[in-house]
């Protein structure tokens, strides 16, 4: 996946992309911004995460709001999709 912006849609510090009226136009992680396989997770979303599949995301990105989705590594995750 070639890196861009869009990528960090939904993000909470997506603000800094030239989305504010402070003149800032790029977020400070963005230059150091890796993609990473995560499982989305809804904050209020009870376990056991079974099936769910990983997605590719920036490693920085982070929801916003309280219905946000977070991403974790499985490796947080037993196998029957509870956490370690």
């Amino acid at each position: 996946m070639k890196k861009n912006k869009t990528h960090c849609k939904g993000c909470h510090d997506n603000f800094y992309n030239g989305n504010n009226p402070l003149g800032i136009e790029e977020c400070w992680q963005y230059e150091d911004a890796e993609f990473v396989k995560r499982i989305p997770i809804g904050m209020n979303e009870p376990p056991p995460y079974l099936n769910k599949k990983e997605v590719k995301v920036f490693n920085c990105w982070q929801g916003k709001g309280a219905g946000r989705i977070i991403y974790v590594n499985k490796k947080v995750l037993t196998e029957d999709g509870y956490w370690k």
